[in-house]
């Protein structure tokens, strides 16, 4: 999160209440998307990427693996 990056940045986790990828469209020419590790990211670690400036969204209803999380995010990013 300390790495400076100047674009749109998004943490994907399945808490409810978080937006689909695709109601942040159109976005910035660069983009960066934390994917977490099996069994999602902590609440703590929401907050933080939340508090850094880091926009929660989820990648769909069904909950994915986390390297099929990568490709999907980049799928849907490439798509749009």
């Amino acid at each position: 999160l300390a790495i400076p990056f100047s674009g749109a940045t998004f943490i994907a986790h399945c808490l409810e209440g978080t937006k689909p990828l695709t109601q942040y469209l159109p976005l910035a020419p660069h983009r960066r998307v934390l994917i977490g590790p099996e069994g999602d990211f902590t609440g703590a670690e929401i907050a933080t990427a939340n508090d850094a400036g880091y926009l929660s969204l989820n990648l769909g209803q069904t909950r994915l693996r986390t390297e099929t999380a990568g490709l999907v995010a980049v799928t849907l990013l490439q798509h749009h």
